[in-house]
């Protein structure tokens, strides 16, 4: 058991169920399109306090690239790592396979930030392109083929190029097996782990439901 200091903070803002997802008609929408709003009240414009102090900054550290250096946003999501590389004099482009998380992104930037909608373990996207730096920001874990994805990144790579990605520890982190606990007398927060080691499929179990079978 990892035991954990922590003030408990009440959640607030549970986003409503979703309608009238704003998909193409000629794609099914995603989980991630399913669960973009909600997704969007934790991240925002701009990220949460975990991404602007600790993640996106380590990242670009890590990337060692200079102003003017293309960087690929791999699972970008509404754009917030883009818009922070963007800042940063640094040319970023985006690539994710929700359209409505998509949508936010482009809302949201500006134009010379390039958005494409597609799977990143397709051997066709990006084809021919050459990348300075790739980044993949807490998303690894949410991708059930990941081979193909890791095969394209070597591809699009530039010599030398670096690929850094972040994800949610494979032990403390785990859907369902894993949860927060209050200690009432020692007024401590704990994380309990029930297993981890473990390769196992999860569905992404986010607020809110599309209906009473289906939900993300």
């Amino acid at each position: 058991v990892v035991i954990l200091k922590k003030k408990i903070v009440p959640r607030r803002n549970v986003a409503k169920p979703i309608k009238n997802i704003r998909t193409s008609s000629r794609r099914k929408p995603t989980l991630w399109d399913q669960a973009s709003r909600w997704y969007d009240s934790l991240v925002g414009m701009s990220g949460s306090d975990y991404h602007q102090t600790i993640v996106m900054p380590g990242v670009l550290k890590m990337l060692e690239l200079k102003p003017g250096r293309r960087v690929l946003d791999l699972a970008c999501g509404q754009g917030v790592f883009s818009r922070f590389l963007l800042e940063k004099k640094i040319k970023p482009e985006g690539l994710d396979s929700s359209e409505e998380l998509l949508r936010m992104a482009r809302s949201r930037s500006v134009k010379s930030i390039s958005y494409h909608l597609g799977n990143a373990g397709d051997a066709k996207i990006l084809n021919g392109q050459e990348i300075d730096g790739i980044a993949c920001l807490l998303a690894v874990q949410n991708i059930e083929k990941i081979e193909p994805v890791f095969k394209n990144v070597a591809r699009w790579l530039k010599p030398k190029g670096k690929f850094v990605m972040v994800l949610t520890h494979p032990c403390f982190r785990i859907p369902r097996q894993t949860h927060w606990g209050w200690d009432e007398g020692k007024k401590i927060e704990y994380r309990r782990v029930d297993r981890y080691a473990n390769e196992m499929k999860i569905p992404i179990l986010t607020p809110p439901f599309i209906d009473k079978v289906n939900f993300t």
